[in-house]
């Protein structure tokens, strides 16, 4: 049932994009959402139980972004655009929560996370004044501090709340406190695409069917890419690294830098990934009752 909350967020969004003037928060709730990931956070945990396979994940997430983009930019720039925005995105905070649905190896998704989240979140920056047309009085300098802050604050809020809460012991639900800050975030970012759509764009809805075919393809090869590089031991948790996106993140730096326009994959890779993801739950629950 629960995942079926984030199409619907997605959805309402697009309906009431009156909403849209509330999308200041994207980047609070986004940082909650971070903040609500790194409180698991071990490093000396980690440290002990790192993967260097996961490299090959990080790898694989630059190497499909830009083939994306090489492919489809002799024929439609924008398509290009937003292919790569979509593949580039990192690992979902999410992803580890799924692997753990099927009692995998949940320290190799959350290394996963870690990893791609900081190399995209280092690299963007400088790819976007390559690939995009960004505004003049924006260098990439100033995007890598915006993108820093976003990351840093909830990593080391976080660190500080566990230090702190050894002594004081209190419960949170944390986990569930990202998962509705992750819905509310889906309608804001929707209302604040499709207000745009609406009113500042000529984006028709042929090119959005154009658009979602591709979304539909890049998450499919991911997935199954995922699946290939990690079928030695650990299929499930490669294909989760590599499918299941933070598309949130790119969604934030498309409407912050670029264009909304830029938007509408990631948005679309929500709806796509969380269809597969609720196929993959109901499986899941099928086995359970039987």
């Amino acid at each position: 049932m629960r995942s079926l909350f984030p199409i619907a967020a997605i959805l309402l969004g697009s309906i009431f994009d009156v909403a849209h003037q509330y999308s200041g928060a994207i980047r609070f709730l986004l940082m909650l959402m971070l903040f609500a990931a790194f409180i698991e956070l071990r490093f000396d945990r980690l440290y002990n139980s790192f993967y260097n396979h996961v490299f090959f994940i990080v790898a694989a997430n630059f190497i499909l972004s830009f083939l994306w983009y090489l492919l489809l930019a002799p024929f439609d720039i924008m398509s290009a655009q937003i292919a790569f925005l979509t593949a580039i995105s990192p690992t979902a905070t999410a992803a580890p929560a799924m692997v753990g649905f099927w009692r995998g190896n949940v320290e190799y998704t959350t290394i996963s996370v870690i990893l791609t989240n900081s190399a995209v979140a280092l690299a963007i920056p400088f790819l976007s004044v390559t690939l995009f047309q960004v505004e003049e009085s924006v260098s990439s300098l100033e995007i890598l501090r915006s993108v820093f802050i976003l990351i840093a604050i909830p990593l080391v809020l976080s660190q500080l709340w566990n230090q702190i809460n050894r002594s004081i012991q209190w419960s949170v639900p944390w986990k569930a406190l990202s998962f509705w800050a992750w819905i509310v975030l889906l309608f804001l970012a929707s209302a604040k695409t499709s207000h745009f759509i609406h009113y500042d764009t000529e984006v028709d809805f042929r090119s959005i069917v154009k658009i979602a075919l591709f979304v539909i393809l890049i998450c499919t090869t991911n997935f199954s890419i995922g699946k290939q590089l990690g079928r030695s031991g650990f299929p499930r948790e490669t294909s989760q690294s590599l499918g299941h996106k933070n598309t949130m993140f790119t969604v934030w730096f498309s409407l912050s830098f670029l264009s909304p326009d830029l938007a509408l994959g990631p948005m679309l890779y929500v709806v796509v990934q969380n269809i597969y993801n609720a196929y993959q739950l109901s499986q899941i629950d099928r086995l359970s009752i039987d």
